[in-house]
């Protein structure tokens, strides 16, 4: 018998005293395990994880020995043998300690009723070739922190919700987010979402613009998460509010690797789709600025603006092409198109300028069909009986487009102070209404319209909230053209028809508001529009409109009435405070300091109250600029709100014209 230099025979393996890692299902089975009682692997199995007694004896690897043999084993110092064992026992103990630390939170996310039966055949399929996929983070375990731009893609995807909860978010997207920004095609992104997972759990790392795909998704589901969901999802809001943010996290780290993504359209979708959660949770951030600048300079590479010129057309015919992805392509880019000229006409920084320029460009509305209606023949543009998500995109870039005519109409920079002639206005005005009497049917607010389609509205919840915003919208920017000339219309009849504009619209994008808290909990959508950065800005410059005709006609027969408005207005965003939105502190200091500013002027004389004013606003810009930012913090709200308002009420009236534009202007920023 062979023997090594000390004499013991090569064949022989002696019992060092190490103690198995693994479970014994895990062992007998060849899976990969991570050592908890029960390990991850026997709780998805619904099996019993058993481990063997570390001092039974039970774990030695033994092998037949000859007789002659043991002589030579009996002579090896026992000594010897024992220290060895008891120094790789305490250096065994170490390193389980050690992986306890690092593993234990991914582990605690995993529950064992998320597990889903495609998934568990997934895993039996592979166990006895390859080690188990990576494991994923339940919705509701979540704990937000910042993430560096070169996390890896492997560590990316363990943040990922199991297959169970990724469906169920899926489901609720496509009926909450999906209606009213109309990019992805539902059917074949599902498809592909099944095909990641079931990559994931081969082994396959995704690629960055599928996970980009899918943390935008759930994102958005976790921004607009409903008591429906959370009770499926077997979560809080607050842990709704922590996933949310680790998904915009790990999406923009993955946006900033250090290698850049590669266009094509599932990259420029991913990006497109999530720009929207950024737009409406964060305002006018920069990470958002940066996100649609990407997505500007992907499509050009990809020469998306030329999609359908006469040459593009003949090379699809000839060489074929694949219908649902240049439908998704038009959707991408009227999304952008629409989000660029609608900034250009609603304050802020993005105020009288776009990027996308119409003669640069040429690409086809998309079509109104229903995803599942699209097949692989070219679709035609005839609209559907019934309105579809993509139909609301087509309308919204419509109003983006008047939008966009509208800036291109107003003074130019070089002339910034000058008045536009006002027969501009009324002309712009004439093609604004003109936009709102053409609407389908189930856009519109009378109630015969209302009532005649209230069974399709039953049928497709989607509506109501795509009639509501669509209105907000339109109102909002009908409001925004006749705003310099609303204070003149009580004074100069020649004016007087913009102020009635203004007061009309303004109060229908706060009644409009109202009906969602109403129809929220009835109708199966049931979104909380106070999360939304988009609304909340556009109520408060509709309360502060009407605020600001109040104060100057506090003599009218109906003040007290729509003094009641106005503060029930601004008791709707005081309660919006008290959402966990990323933009909470923006509300609380432009108002706080709206109201301070106010409330200040009443104490001093005229002179005095326009110095305190200009301080205040300077003040109320800085406080804005910041909030806007990635801070988190916010002050106590401890003003007493109806006394407040009673001051502001009082006082606003001997302000001049002049400081009420200044304060509507730093209200739009």
């Amino acid at each position: 018998m062979k023997r090594n230099y000390g004499g013991v025979p090569i064949d022989m393996t002696h019992n060092w005293g190490k103690p198995p890692l693994s479970c014994l299902p895990c062992r007998q089975k060849k899976r990969r395990c991570d050592r908890n009682q029960p390990c991850w692997n026997c709780a998805q199995r619904g099996i019993s994880c058993e481990y063997p007694d570390q001092n039974d004896g039970h774990h030695e690897r033994t092998v037949p020995v000859q007789l002659s043999d043991v002589t030579n084993h009996a002579a090896v110092d026992s000594a010897s043998l024992e220290g060895s064992s008891a120094r790789n026992v305490g250096m065994l103990n170490r390193i389980q300690r050690l992986e306890a630390a690092v593993f234990s939170q991914a582990n605690r996310d995993l529950e064992p009723d998320s597990a889903d039966p495609h998934l568990d055949g997934v895993h039996m399929g592979h166990t006895s070739e390859r080690p188990i996929a990576p494991r994923f983070t339940s919705f509701s375990s979540h704990t937000f922190v910042s993430c560096a731009p070169s996390v890896s893609v492997d560590e990316v995807s363990r943040h990922l919700p199991p297959l169970g909860e990724a469906r169920k978010l899926f489901d609720h997207f496509a009926l909450t987010m999906q209606p009213t920004i109309g990019i992805l095609h539902i059917p074949s992104t599902r498809s592909l979402m099944e095909e990641i997972y079931q990559g994931i759990t081969s082994e396959e790392a995704p690629d960055r613009a599928r996970l980009i795909l899918l943390f935008g998704v759930f994102a958005g589901s976790a921004l607009s998460s409903t008591p429906k969901l959370l009770h499926e999802l077997n979560s809080t809001q607050a842990q709704a509010t922590s996933a949310y943010k680790t998904y915009m996290r790990l999406s923009i780290s993955l946006l900033q690797g250090l290698q850049p993504i590669p266009p094509s359209t599932m990259a420029l979708t991913a990006m497109a789709n999530l720009s929207h959660f950024i737009n409406n949770d964060d305002g006018y951030s920069m990470e958002g600025h940066l996100i649609r600048a990407r997505c500007y300079w992907m499509a050009r590479t990809m020469e998306i603006h030329k999609l359908d010129t006469p040459r593009r057309r003949e090379e699809r015919e000839t060489n074929g092409f694949d219908v649902i992805e240049v439908e998704v392509q038009r959707r991408v880019w009227w999304s952008l198109v629409a989000s660029d000229w609608l900034s250009s006409f609603s304050g802020g920084i993005q105020e009288g300028a776009y990027t996308y320029h119409p003669n640069h460009m040429c690409v086809d509305y998309p079509t109104y069909l229903d995803d599942n209606e699209i097949d692989t023949a070219e679709p035609s543009q005839l609209q559907p009986s019934a309105p579809t998500p993509t139909g609301y995109l087509i309308y919204r870039a419509k109003l983006a487009s008047l939008c966009r005519e509208t800036v291109d109409a107003m003074r130019p920079v070089s002339q910034e102070g000058h008045e536009v002639c006002y027969d501009v206005i009324l002309a712009l005005d004439a093609k604004f209404q003109d936009f709102l009497d053409h609407l389908p049917a189930v856009f519109q607010l009378n109630p015969e319209s209302i009532q005649q389609c209230e069974p399709l509205c039953k049928e497709r919840p989607y509506i109501t909230w795509q009639r509501t915003m669509a209105h907000i919208s339109i109102h909002t920017r009908l409001c925004r053209l006749h705003r310099p000339y609303h204070l003149k219309g009580m004074t100069d009849r020649k004016y007087e028809y913009s102020r009635r504009v203004c007061l009309r619209s303004a109060q229908i994008v706060l009644d409009l508001r109202r009906s969602m808290d109403e129809s929220r909990d009835t109708v199966p959508v049931g979104l909380r529009p106070s999360r939304f950065w988009v609304i909340v800005q556009h109520v408060a410059l509709a309360a502060l409109t009407l605020a600001t005709d109040v104060s100057f006609d506090g003599t009218a027969p109906d003040t007290e009435a729509r003094k009641g408005k106005v503060l029930a207005a601004y008791e709707t965003l005081e309660r919006s405070t008290e959402e966990p939105c990323a933009f909470r502190d923006v509300i609380q200091n432009n108002l706080r300091m709206l109201m301070s500013t106010l409330n200040k002027g009443q104490q001093g004389d005229n002179s005095q109250r326009q110095v305190v004013m200009d301080e205040s606003l300077e003040l109320n810009v800085d406080s804005a600029l910041e909030a806007t930012g990635d801070q988190t913090g916010s002050a106590p709200w401890d003003e007493n709100w109806d006394q407040l308002w009673s001051e502001f009420l009082d006082v606003a009236p001997d302000l001049d014209f002049s400081q009420w534009d200044q304060l509507l202007d730093i209200a739009d920023t």
